[in-house]
């Protein structure tokens, strides 16, 4: 269980790392502590990753050290500017269990001269001292972060099929579908404490999240029926409001190797049905799901995250850089 609950909270604040690849690349038992410079920097999108030579290995190859999405490290403070080729930093990390590779996932990092620091389990907090209230579902929403545990921890609590079972022994790096840039899909794309935003229109609804990709669900509203709609990874998605709750109705789903949670994939029988509920204070909302897929669940799933208000944060839509996201097939 310890174990467990380390890598729940790695996975939080490496902004979902093992969304994109397996656990078993680095050694969370072991840290390394190293003061150097950073030789590269690269802002992009599923990772954000800085190059440290080492003060004390004259001739090595830099460290290549891993983070989270841009959208996570800008929630934990991290900012495109905060960082710059030549900058003397100290840092920890949990290098790769294949001593071979000078590849880590990223614990902390500060500049010597002290003018920025982060630390894995930092996260901008949700709540706020004087919170903003919404006028409607419209707007910039952060959701908090316990949800997304399901999603990536144990399966015990899943009603997998025996199919879905033999998946998860099965998955590998190379059958994730980040690599070629796919994003998550709903619900667990929506679980992911990463900045969402949401616009209501007449005719369609438009959500968008950019933890892998920048992706747009596009809702059509007070539409029946799904009739001659294609399937695409975010689905064919109807919407309506019921007493004021926003009931999205989503179907024909293009398979996807973590459809329904990581390594177990979903199929075109997935259906998902979700609701997104204004508290009564219009400072929260509530988002709900019930998730169907018969080919790997033996009955529905459902689960409930609150997100935040946050019209003070900007929703930056970062699109998923191919090279990077496929790097860590070469690890």
């Amino acid at each position: 269980m310890r174990r467990a609950l380390l890598t729940l909270l790695v996975l939080a604040i490496a902004g979902g790392a093992w969304a994109h690849h397996s656990p078993a690349l680095y050694d969370l038992q072991k840290t390394i502590t190293l003061t150097g410079r950073v030789v590269k920097y690269e802002w992009g999108n599923p990772h954000v990753y800085v190059f440290v030579r080492s003060a004390t290995e004259a001739g090595a190859a830099p460290w290549q050290v891993e983070t989270g999405s841009p959208t996570m490290m800008e929630r934990a403070g991290w900012f495109k500017d905060s960082l710059r080729v030549n900058d003397e930093v100290i840092v920890e990390m949990n290098p790769a269990r294949n001593s071979a590779q000078r590849v880590a996932l990223l614990g902390s990092l500060k500049k010597v001269d002290a003018s920025f620091a982060y630390s894995r389990g930092t996260l901008t907090p949700a709540d706020r001292p004087n919170p903003a209230a919404a006028s409607s579902l419209t707007g910039n929403w952060l959701p908090t972060t316990p949800a997304f545990g399901r999603f990536v921890g144990p399966a015990s609590e899943w009603p997998l099929t025996d199919k879905a079972k033999a998946a998860m022994t099965t998955y590998t790096d190379a059958k994730n579908d980040v690599q070629n840039c796919v994003s998550l899909n709903a619900p667990f794309l929506m679980a992911w404490p990463d900045l969402k935003q949401i616009e209501v229109g007449d005719k369609t609804t438009v959500i968008r999240a950019a933890l892998i990709d920048n992706t747009e669900r596009v809702v059509h509203m007070n539409v029946n029926s799904h009739a001659g709609a294609k399937p695409t990874n975010q689905g064919h998605s109807i919407g309506r409001f019921d007493s004021g709750v926003l009931v999205v109705d989503t179907i024909n789903f293009s398979p996807h190797a973590s459809g329904i949670r990581t390594g177990v994939p979903s199929s075109p029988g997935k259906h998902l049905v979700e609701r997104f509920q204004l508290r009564p204070d219009r400072t929260r909302l509530t988002y709900s799901y019930e998730l169907e897929d018969p080919e790997y669940l033996t009955k529905p799933v459902t689960g409930s995250v609150e997100w935040v208000y946050r019209p003070d944060l900007k929703y930056v839509g970062y699109k998923c850089d191919r090279d990077v996201a496929q790097r860590f097939l070469a690890k």
